[in-house]
């Protein structure tokens, strides 16, 4: 059970230890599903409770990551205008706006002349607001990755050690 007595930080840390340790210990079909779930305790709850007062930033995660993220980005424009992204706090803002809004899609394989069902190999976030648009295509690898990474950054930048409340 989760501690009532928390602050907003605590509970941030706390939920995506949580969140981790589940992805972690799942073991069913629908491993894609739960990496999404995952995400989405990862990138969401942390960023809404805290996130905007202390960013997280590039040194946290490891430069072959970030090169990785910034060579998946397949469009980032303002109006007709491509735009650079250097800054790892922006594509994960990206990521954050698709999955709260809709805006990914899984893509796969297709085995012909099988009824085997779909591998899907990479998911497609895209973030279209207004007059902006970012799409990025990470591999599977990659997001399990960065799911990894975005949780240790949580812990350095935020986190004291929180093993007192992780024995639920």
């Amino acid at each position: 059970m989760m501690p009532a007595n928390l602050t907003e930080t605590e509970f941030a840390v706390e939920f995506a230890h949580r969140t981790l340790r589940n992805y972690r210990k799942y073991k069913g079909d629908y491993e894609i599903t739960q990496l999404v779930n995952s995400l989405l305790g990862v990138l969401v709850v942390p960023r809404e409770t805290f996130y905007e007062k202390k960013p997280i930033t590039a040194k946290l995660f490891s430069d072959d990551l970030i090169q990785e993220l910034q060579e998946d980005i397949l469009e980032n424009a303002i109006g007709d205008e491509e735009m650079e992204i250097d800054n790892i706090s922006e594509i994960l803002r990206h990521m954050r706006n698709a999955i709260c809004h809709g805006g990914i899609l899984f893509c796969g394989e297709y085995p012909s002349y099988t009824n085997k069902p779909v591998e899907i190999k990479e998911i497609e976030f895209t973030d279209d607001y207004r007059d902006s648009y970012f799409k990025i295509r990470i591999s599977i690898t990659t997001l399990v990755r960065l799911l990894q990474e975005f949780y240790d950054a949580i812990e350095k930048k935020y986190g004291q050690s929180m093993t007192k409340l992780h024995n639920d």
